[in-house]
């Protein structure tokens, strides 16, 4: 507390008690006000105070536990993030590559069992959602090309003293791959409905 706090109080106790109409304080009450008030400024003061070496390693032993638990968060949170996307391209080419397999083995039936020219009309409808497999099976390659790349960006960025393009590219690459993947996603569904619609059809 500052001096010139500890006045302000003091004259402000002073004018309350003589708002009331009284010229005299007795020293009694003065002195118990004095007491009161310097505890009060000690206690400022001691909560100021500097602190002992024992309290300043026990704050730094807290600090690297908390920072070691956020660290190891965010490291865990991270590798969650990458197995996901990793698990994600890979369902993005199994379901694509499987349907691809599918339509040929489909096909190649067809060829075997039908007849014109219904063959030819089936054939055609579905060679239609064999491409569109075919792409999506390309997209999530490609996704998988990018998603590496993105990872090789930012690690050269997390070295010291980066070149401020390799985030840029990263976080360019990041949503390229997302991209990518979704696309591949969209194009097992449009596939599958190309090739529903061609079954129904006939």
């Amino acid at each position: 507390m500052k001096a010139s706090e500890v006045v302000g109080q003091i004259k402000a106790a002073v004018d309350e008690f003589a708002q009331t109409g009284n010229s005299a304080m007795p020293v009694q009450s003065m002195q118990m006000y004095l007491d009161g008030l310097l505890k009060t400024t000690q206690e400022r003061e001691s909560s100021n105070a500097p602190i002992s070496e024992a309290q300043a390693q026990h704050q730094l032993e807290i600090w690297k536990t908390q920072l070691v638990a956020r660290s190891g968060m965010t490291i865990e949170m991270f590798k969650a993030v990458v197995e996901a996307g990793q698990t994600a391209l890979k369902s993005a080419t199994l379901l694509n590559g499987g349907a691809a397999v599918a339509m040929l083995a489909f096909v190649g039936n067809a060829l075997t069992n039908l007849r014109e020219p219904v063959r030819t009309t089936l054939l055609t409808s579905v060679g239609g959602a064999l491409f569109i497999f075919m792409i999506g099976a390309g997209l999530s390659g490609v996704s998988t090309a990018a998603r590496y790349l993105s990872q090789a960006c930012y690690a050269n960025a997390a070295e010291q003293n980066p070149a401020p393009y390799w985030m840029k590219w990263g976080m360019a690459l990041q949503w390229a791959s997302i991209a990518l993947g979704v696309g591949s996603f969209a194009s097992f569904f449009a596939g599958g409905w190309t090739a529903y619609r061609s079954i129904v059809r006939l």
